[in-house]
């Protein structure tokens, strides 16, 4: 039998965690570290095969170094207005390529994301 699918909420969340994650130039096994956890753990959360719990989302926004909103920050476009091109950019943008492109057309150095950040 197979599970519910995830919650819309969730996979944002996912996307989010992932996203700030590969801005910081942080593996999975990093920021698994940081929560006393698995890296397959971060997997899980990132895809939304596993829901964050409220305590734990707080943990991993202070490891990303960012306010819990942030992690929501697209949640107010579901489910009213969300399309499947909203689904499919979402996906690209949590990508190593698209955060590379990303730096490069603002003018970036290319390399390490998080140290351009930080300027």
């Amino acid at each position: 039998m197979a599970g519910k699918p995830p919650q819309r909420v969730d996979v944002l969340v996912g996307r989010r965690v992932r996203m700030r994650r590969l801005v910081l130039n942080m593996s999975q096994e990093t920021l698994a570290e940081k929560l006393g956890l698995t890296f397959q753990q971060i997997q899980k959360y990132e895809n939304a095969a596993n829901r964050i719990s409220a305590s734990r989302l707080q943990q991993i926004a202070d490891a990303l170094n960012v306010p819990v909103g942030f992690l929501f920050e697209h949640e107010g476009l579901t489910p009213v207005g969300w399309t499947a091109e909203d689904d499919r950019l979402s996906d690209f943008f949590s990508t190593k390529d698209a955060l590379a492109m990303s730096m490069h057309l603002q003018g970036y150095p290319t390399g390490r994301p998080s140290a351009a950040l930080s300027r």
